[in-house]
């Protein structure tokens, strides 16, 4: 059993860039549409999506939506038992996703992420011009945890992936939170 990888954060971005581009007109022709646009990510509405499957195949990785009723979307190597032979479970959770398509509700999924123990965790959320109000909200929350685990943002786990459309294209810009502040990458 292979239990555990670390994504890094430059193979992250180049694992996401590649999927992203490949579905950008995809994206952009359900832009504004809720739940097709969410269907492309992932299983909403029944239907298979292709983001999260194919950023699993790019990054080889195993992926659940909805693991433990929670999470979006998460990645991981192998399977292990569960004790008491109640099933299997992700050894290691490598990457955790998190997509909201409205940024006023995307601290919630920040407050998600938080919760669970992976190397790295991402959300993916489209601001409207308010990319100040929300680095500050989710750092908050982020701060609340470093009060309690001393050290933990210094972990460089939480990444933010703004999506906008610009000149009839879709635009991704990535941030990772450290030392109490979120920069590009």
């Amino acid at each position: 059993m292979d239990i555990g990888h670390i994504i890094t954060l430059p193979e992250f971005k180049a694992a996401m860039g590649e999927v992203l581009r490949k579905h950008e007109d995809k994206l952009l022709g359900a832009w504004n549409t809720n739940t097709e646009y969410t269907d492309i990510w992932g299983h909403k509405s029944g239907k298979v999506g292709y983001i999260y499957s194919e950023l699993a195949e790019e990054l080889g990785m195993k992926w659940r939506h909805e693991y433990a009723a929670m999470y979006d979307a998460v990645y991981f190597k192998d399977w292990c038992p569960i004790a008491g032979g109640g099933g299997r479970q992700a050894a290691f959770l490598s990457l955790v996703v998190e997509h909201e398509n409205n940024h006023e509700t995307s601290g919630q999924e920040m407050n998600r992420l938080l919760s669970v123990n992976a190397s790295l965790k991402a959300l993916v959320t489209y601001p409207d011009n308010n990319e100040k109000e929300l680095f500050a909200a989710y750092a908050q929350q982020i701060k609340v945890v470093d009060d309690i685990l001393p050290g933990y943002s210094a972990q460089q786990r939480h990444v933010v992936i703004f999506g906008d459309k610009e000149n009839g294209s879709l635009v991704w810009t990535y941030y990772i939170y450290g030392h109490g502040e979120f920069r590009p990458f």
